[in-house]
């Protein structure tokens, strides 16, 4: 079960302009468009969002990876918005992320931007008809382009498995936070334990939550190995 996947953002609206970041690890333009595509595979939604919006906010304005993540925030607007029934929320939405994906070069990151511009245009056209969104299924956004879980990165699945454990019911995203600083710490090590636990939490709903049982196991005996070592001091 998901947490609050098509209540009304608090964040940026899909047409203002990137503020600074708040202190947090750095999102890449690839990371985040590999996560965005890992979660709406799930139907993750706002959390497809927030990966995008993540790697957004720091481009300068204009530039091709700056417009086309606004337009892809733009479209998961349009579309949550039409699941809500508020056809002027998607008239809106929908044409700021036309515009913006209307000047990106064909194929740019793999995307297939005129797809999702026919998509945009057809939510638009049917804004007043909520079933439009169910049955016209958001189209992948990238299919000529390899499934990021094939060979995922692990900048990607952290950022993804984050934005997932804000989403998912009976996951303290404390426990997330800190197997993927444990994953991190492992980088360039020849571990990749928690790295392997983190890929398949998000990987595989169905065995989501023995994953995730084992995954908080781990953690617990992580940090109190930590608590004891700090207790030294």
């Amino acid at each position: 079960m998901t947490r609050d996947e098509d209540g009304t953002d608090e964040g940026v609206e899909s047409g203002r302009e990137p503020e600074p970041e708040p202190d947090r690890e750095p999102v890449s333009v690839g990371a985040a468009l590999d996560a965005g595509r890992m979660l709406l595979t799930q139907g993750h939604l706002r959390a497809a969002r927030e990966s995008f919006e993540r790697a957004w906010r720091p481009l300068p304005t204009g530039s091709d990876d700056e417009r086309l993540l606004r337009g892809l925030i733009g479209l998961l607007d349009a579309v949550r918005g039409a699941r809500r029934g508020d056809s002027d929320g998607v008239r809106a939405a929908a044409a700021t992320a036309r515009e913006s994906l209307a000047s990106v070069p064909a194929g740019h990151r793999g995307i297939a931007v005129g797809d999702l511009g026919e998509h945009l245009a057809t939510l638009s056209a049917t804004a007043a008809d909520p079933t439009v969104s169910e049955r016209e299924p958001l189209p992948d956004l990238a299919p000529d382009a390899p499934d990021p879980l094939t060979e995922p990165d692990l900048d990607a699945v952290l950022l993804a498995v984050e934005l997932l454990a804000d989403a998912v019911d009976g996951v303290d995203p404390a426990v997330v936070a800190d197997a993927a600083r444990y994953a991190r710490e492992e980088r360039g090590t020849g571990r990749t334990r928690y790295a392997e636990l983190l890929t398949a939490f998000l990987s595989d709903p169905d065995q989501r939550a023995p994953v995730y049982a084992r995954l908080r196991d781990r953690v617990e005996r992580e940090r109190a190995k930590e608590d004891d070592v700090a207790g030294l001091f």
